[in-house]
């Protein structure tokens, strides 16, 4: 009798533990990932135009931005970005800088984007000289803005740059 009881305990723990104990998984920006009891799946976004640089003093900070307009563009205020074609009725732009660097050799690369649920999160590469590297020496203000076509569910922007150091600009 006694055994039976534990094999029952035992059999509604296992049962209650691979169901229903959960709570709503979450995307790395912290939002529910589930919709109607589905997790949230990650939509690649593509790429249209990437522009990138040593950039200018407008560029002297750390930067992660999601640019819906021609005046949010501007307002940056750096002629780098200048050259950038960016059609807003159809796209987006988004915008990732590195801050002020010592010297030449720095530089950031954004390759990849996906959208989860009303976030966009853009992978890519951002780069440091190794120390026996022969650089510019002056003070470099690396970026990288890639255009996206424009999407009503992207209200925010997350980084996944990975670090590398002494790699070579393709």
């Amino acid at each position: 009798m006694f055994n039976a009881c534990v094999k029952s305990v035992a059999c509604l723990a296992l049962l209650a533990a691979f169901t229903g104990c959960q709570t709503p998984s979450k995307d790395p920006a912290g939002h529910e990932a589930q919709k109607h009891g589905k997790p949230a799946l990650a939509q690649p976004v593509p790429i249209l135009n990437t522009y990138q640089g040593t950039g200018d003093a407008a560029l002297a900070r750390h930067m992660l931005r999601l640019i819906t307009s021609e005046e949010e563009l501007k307002a940056i205020g750096s002629t780098s970005l200048d050259a950038a074609k960016v059609e807003f009725d159809l796209n987006n732009a988004v915008l990732v800088t590195m801050g002020e660097k010592p010297t030449g050799g720095y530089w950031i690369l954004i390759d990849a984007a996906q959208l989860v649920g009303d976030t966009l999160y853009v992978q890519g590469v951002a780069n440091a000289p190794a120390k026996d590297t022969i650089v510019t020496e002056a003070l470099t203000y690396p970026y990288c803005l890639v255009v996206v076509p424009k999407s009503a569910h992207a209200k925010h922007v997350r980084s996944e740059i990975k670090s590398v150091k002494g790699e070579l600009m393709n």
